[in-house]
Order: C-alpha cells, then sequence, then structure tokens
C-alpha cells in the first residue's frame, strides 16, 4: 500500500448482524432486546462444547493451533531520557521549564507457540 492508495472497508459477514428475542412483549418507549443470531435462544454459557474452565481452555488452545503464536513480548533495548523546554502557565504567567521525557527502545517481538504456553502454564 503505498501513501496515494484508499482503503474501502467491506462486510465480512451478512445481515441480519442481530435479531429480535423471542418471548419479550413490547413496552412502550423501549426495544424489545437483541442477540446475535447464534445466540438468539440464549447466550453461551461455554466457549465451545467441552470447554468449561481455564485448563480446559489452554488444553483445547494446543490442541487446536498447535505451534502457531500464542502471546509475544518484545525486551527493553534501552531507555532514553531527553529533557526538554515547554512552556507552561503558572500563575497567570507563560513561563519555559525542563520536561523530562523517557522513550523505550524496544527489540523484536519474542513469540511464545500455544504449546510451549501450555506447557509454561499447566
Amino acid at each position: 500500500m503505498t501513501v496515494t492508495d484508499v482503503f474501502y472497508p467491506r462486510m465480512v459477514r451478512r445481515p441480519p448482524f442481530s435479531v429480535e428475542v423471542p418471548g419479550y412483549k413490547k413496552v412502550e418507549g423501549e426495544t424489545i432486546p437483541r442477540r446475535n443470531p447464534l445466540a438468539v435462544n440464549g447466550l453461551f454459557t461455554t466457549p465451545e462444547e467441552g470447554v468449561h474452565t481455564i485448563y480446559d481452555i489452554l488444553r483445547r488452545s494446543a490442541e487446536k493451533y498447535g505451534n502457531a503464536k500464542a502471546i509475544g513480548t518484545r525486551p527493553l533495548v534501552n531507555t532514553h531520557v531527553e529533557t526538554k523546554k515547554i512552556k507552561k502557565i503558572v500563575d497567570g504567567k507563560e513561563q519555559e521549564v525542563d520536561k523530562k521525557w523517557t522513550y523505550f527502545e524496544l527489540g523484536p517481538y519474542e513469540y511464545m507457540s500455544y504449546v510451549e504456553y501450555e506447557k509454561l502454564a499447566l
């Protein structure tokens, strides 16, 4: 993509994006509750069949995604501190005062796979 390229958003999913929940009566001044079409008859209580705890989520993620990147960190390489003069109004008078700015130089991302994360956590 160049600076002059224009990005036009597009829909990924098709309507309806929400539907009225059955069993509710119309109340003046209010709308009938709406839900995602996949959860119209009740909210989901688990992300997937057989997944009920964090332990289950970690096991299922490692099984499903394997060596894909799960989480990433960036190591701190260096901290840079600069002092700059800024204009500040003190007691109605404009003054120049010193202000310290801290910048963090970070290294490249280091990732952990789902399998590695499962071993670390469990």
